[in-house]
């Protein structure tokens, strides 16, 4: 069943999307930052792994499972992220 579901949210990230490599699904003010919720592809999510840590948050469900490519980004990593990806 999780292999199920997990396969049916993987395609459904990749059919939504298209061809936009990120997307901002919200923006909120933590401890006076700004920040953004963005779903990107697999490539951008691998990327924003790699940047710093403090930087980035990946989402859980409540299963405690990792949303692959759901995160909440500083928005600096953010500026950082549409100069190397591209506009959305």
């Amino acid at each position: 069943m999780i292999v199920k579901s997990a396969i049916h949210q993987q395609w459904s990230v990749s059919y939504k999307m298209g061809e936009r490599k990120f997307e901002v699904l919200d923006q909120a003010i933590v401890d006076d930052e700004l920040w953004y919720t963005v779903k990107c592809n697999k490539e951008v999510g691998d990327w924003i792994r790699d940047q710093p840590k403090e930087q980035q948050v990946n989402h859980i469900n409540s299963g405690w499972l990792f949303y692959e490519n759901n995160f909440d980004i500083h928005y600096e990593l953010y500026a950082y992220l549409k100069l190397s990806w591209g506009g959305e």
